[in-house]
C-alpha cells in the first residue's frame, strides 16, 4: 500500500513539476504603489486619448466647414469672374459706340464748318455784288447829276 501512495505522489508531483516547466509566465509581485502609478498613467493616457478625439472632432468639423467655405467662395469668384467678363463686353460696347459717336459728330462738324465757309462765302459774294452795285449807282448817280448840271448850264446860259 505504501507503494501505491508513493507511486501516487511520485505522479502527482512529476504532472505538478511538468505542468510549472511549460507555463511559460512568470509572476513577479508588483507593490501597490507600482499599482496606484501603472493606473495613474493609465487614466491619464486615457484622458489624453480622449482630449486627442475630441480635437480631432473639432478639426474634422473645422475642415468640414473650411471645405463648405471653399466652395462657397469659389461658387462666389466664378460668378465675380462672369460679372467682371459681362462688365468688360459692356464697357468695349460701349467704348466703340461713343468712339462711333465721336466719329459721326466729327464728321457732321466738319460738315458743319464746310457748310458755314460757303455761306460766308455766299454773304462776302453778296457784300461785294452789293457795294460794286453802291459804287455803280453812285457813278451814274454822278453822272446823271452832271448830266442834270450840264443841261442846267446851257440853259442857263441861253437865256
Amino acid at each position: 500500500m505504501w507503494k501505491k501512495c508513493f507511486l501516487l505522489l511520485f505522479f502527482a508531483c512529476s504532472l505538478c513539476f511538468s505542468a510549472a516547466g511549460q507555463q511559460k509566465e512568470l509572476w513577479y509581485p508588483v507593490k501597490q504603489s507600482e499599482l496606484n502609478r501603472l493606473t495613474t498613467l493609465y487614466q491619464n493616457s486615457e484622458i489624453s486619448r480622449q482630449k486627442a478625439l475630441l480635437q480631432l472632432k473639432k478639426s474634422q468639423t473645422q475642415v468640414t466647414n473650411l471645405q463648405t467655405l471653399s466652395v462657397k467662395l469659389s461658387q462666389n469668384l466664378k460668378a465675380e469672374r462672369e460679372q467682371k467678363e459681362s462688365f468688360e463686353k459692356l464697357y468695349n460696347k460701349s467704348k466703340a459706340d461713343s468712339q462711333l459717336t465721336i466719329t459721326n459728330l466729327t464728321k457732321q462738324t466738319v460738315q458743319l464748318q464746310s457748310d458755314c465757309d460757303t455761306e460766308k462765302l455766299k454773304l462776302q459774294k453778296t457784300k461785294n455784288q452789293r457795294n460794286v452795285m453802291f459804287c455803280i449807282t453812285l457813278i451814274l448817280a454822278a453822272f446823271v447829276a452832271g448830266c442834270i448840271i450840264l443841261k442846267i448850264k446851257k440853259i442857263v446860259l441861253k437865256l
